[in-house]
């Protein structure tokens, strides 16, 4: 119960109900947290490991009995130039997903995300793994109650008398 002093302007109050429209705060949050923790792991890739990789690499080869030719180390570091260029990107178009995402469910961003969970667990980065499939669940399961809402909500307009 609140108690009114005179001379106090009630504060408004927010819509309650359907009246205010729903969001996808917490998958736009969590899609741009993953999309941050790979551009993180796509410039560590692409700049440090890959000139320690490149400086290193000849001797760490030799040493496991690895080296099959001077070459070897050469592409070594073009794939995992190639590793790094593929997660940048990844996180990029995951930022834009982010970005734009809309209200209603969308079978593009499902299969990205999809496509997200599967590619870095073959990488087995975990921490990407997480944000990426309780962003799928959540993604999934709002989808689902959003449906369920509309529907119900068609079912009660059609019962509504004119």
């Amino acid at each position: 119960m609140t108690v009114m002093v005179p001379g106090q302007a009630r504060r408004p109050t927010r819509p309650t109900g359907s009246a205010r429209p729903p969001r996808r705060r917490a998958e736009r949050a969590l899609l741009f947290i993953a999309a941050g923790w790979n551009a993180v792991l796509a410039v560590i890739t692409l700049f440090p490991f890959q000139y320690w990789f490149a400086s290193s690499g000849y001797q760490g080869l030799e040493e496991a009995d690895a080296l099959g030719s001077a070459s070897m180390v050469t592409e070594v570091a073009a794939v995992v130039r190639t590793y790094g260029i593929a997660v940048l990107v990844g996180a990029l178009l995951t930022a834009v997903i982010a970005w734009r995402l809309k209200i209603g469910h969308s079978r593009a961003v499902t299969w990205w995300l999809v496509a997200c969970v599967v590619g870095t667990f073959i990488t087995r980065d975990v921490v990407s793994v997480l944000l990426f499939s309780v962003c799928l669940a959540v993604y999934l399961s709002r989808s689902r109650a959003l449906r369920l809402h509309a529907e119900a909500e068609a079912a009660r307009a059609r019962e509504a008398p004119a």
